[in-house]
């Protein structure tokens, strides 16, 4: 998976579980896939494919998940409320709202876990390592294949000098920071 997609479905996981800390604390509601930062990326004609709650479930539209269960209760319970936003109005509601929020907080969890591996696939490399420390060599990102998969080099290294390059690969995820030092995520 591309770094830039990771990062957004994990932005978009992260803003669920905000909406559903909100709804907890009776700070927020839930209007369905109007208000849910994962079905704004992900919901197309109700089919959800690639959205992380459908890979874990096999299900679309949150079936088979807290949602669906905090869902059928305040339509069943509450549907004749003023509101058609689902918000706690009961303890029953607070229960099932928790539910959900530590269900987005597993997922995000495995959605780490799951992805994590496909970073796991690049290694470290010195693009010439036969050259004598004295002369001019570069690091460089290989896959498993040995394949230099970044350009430019991530560092040169001159004369006993290391040099960042700008534009490092962003399917790694390495960037520069001002002073050209390689930014480390935490």
């Amino acid at each position: 998976m591309e770094k830039e997609q990771y990062e957004k479905v994990l932005e978009a996981i992260d803003g669920s579980i905000e909406k559903w800390n909100s709804i907890v604390h009776a700070e927020g509601e839930d209007e369905g896939r109007h208000n849910c930062p994962l079905c704004k990326i992900f919901f197309d004609s109700d089919e959800c494919d690639e959205c992380p709650i459908r890979k874990d479930t096999d299900k679309k539209s949150c079936r088979d998940t807290p949602y669906d269960v905090f869902e059928k209760h305040w339509n069943d319970v509450h549907r004749s409320y003023t509101t058609i936003n689902r918000t706690i109005v009961c303890e029953t509601c607070s229960g099932l709202a928790r539910d959900e929020l530590e269900y987005l907080k597993g997922l995000r969890e495995k959605y780490i876990d799951e992805n994590k591996s496909s970073l796991d696939e690049y290694f470290w490399a010195i693009e010439s390592p036969e050259r004598p420390i004295s002369d001019h060599n570069n690091l460089v990102i290989v896959d498993k294949d040995k394949k230099i998969v970044n350009h430019p080099y991530v560092l040169s290294l001159f004369c006993n000098r290391i040099t960042a390059y700008e534009g490092t690969n962003r399917k790694i995820g390495l960037e520069l920071d001002d002073l050209d030092r390689i930014k480390l995520e935490n």
